[in-house]
């Protein structure tokens, strides 16, 4: 999967009104937010485990 940044930029920076919004939605907002967040944690987990990984194996050699 190529990482493209200037995307991720763009949807981070991306001005939100919050008092504008009902109470639904930003019950609907803080939710999305938190999936964001669980997957950014597992995404954050994976690269753990794949720099250990990789480091054991040249701790053998």
């Amino acid at each position: 999967m190529e990482f493209d940044e200037d995307s991720l930029i763009t949807k981070i920076t991306k001005v939100v009104k919050l008092e504008n919004m009902s109470l639904e939605d930003l019950d609907s907002y803080i939710d999305d937010l938190k999936r964001l967040i669980s997957k950014a944690e597992l995404e954050i987990k994976i690269k753990k485990e794949a720099i250990k990984g990789a480091k054991d194996i040249f701790k053998k050699n």
